[in-house]
């Protein structure tokens, strides 16, 4: 069953970019709406200084990797679509920055990453992770002392995504399923801005 569920994940996904649904290259007022979503508070949140090494869960095509290449040391995106992991990979090679790059194509939290992190971010990609108190024992795991995870969590409350013939697994976040999930972990609670279509929060280790 979940690998199923990863599997209607990873085909939507991979057919989005196949269709030229690609984020990191829409018009300027697609990302404006995308900015409902995370923005420049998202990433405001991260408090780059240039000096972090940085893991996105959910990368897809580098739509938001893209404004942090000059901000990190280094920076890892995990997707489990490898189409949008392919094209993040040439979308991100035209963005100038000192951060090292690179990808990994797996689902989380059960790809087994094997490194460490300062900041760990995820946008509207927690809403295709079922298991939660998993998914924060694995980023708490991979956390360096002092470290940071920042969420978006969308806001809509459809149980599924349904995209023409395509229906996506959905399991909705909320604050509170989170800080749940986040029990019996180091990590703590540290901010938390609401915006109309998602709550951005933040936690510390």
């Amino acid at each position: 069953m979940m690998n199923e569920m990863i599997r209607k994940i990873a085909f939507h996904y991979d057919n989005l970019v196949l269709e030229d649904n690609d984020p990191f290259r829409d018009p300027p007022e697609m990302k404006a709406y995308m900015d409902e979503w995370d923005g420049p508070e998202f990433i405001a949140m991260l408090g780059l200084t240039g000096r972090e090494k940085v893991l996105e869960i959910g990368c897809g095509t580098g739509r938001l990797a893209g404004s942090i290449m000059n901000s990190c040391k280094e920076y890892v995106g995990l997707d489990v679509s490898s189409v949008s992991i392919e094209r993040a990979k040439v979308n991100l090679a035209g963005v100038p920055g000192k951060a090292a790059r690179s990808f990994l194509c797996g689902a989380f939290p059960y790809y087994p990453v094997k490194r460490k992190f300062d900041v760990i971010f995820s946008a509207l990609t927690f809403l295709h992770i079922e298991d939660k108190a998993a998914a924060m024992a694995c980023i708490a795991s991979l956390l360096l002392p002092g470290g940071r995870v920042i969420l978006s969590l969308d806001k809509t409350r459809e149980e599924d995504i349904v995209y023409g013939d395509r229906i996506v697994p959905v399991f909705r976040d909320t604050p509170v399923r989170i800080m749940k999930a986040c029990a019996g972990t180091p990590l703590k609670f540290a901010k938390r801005i609401e915006k109309e279509k998602a709550t951005l929060m933040m936690l510390t280790l």
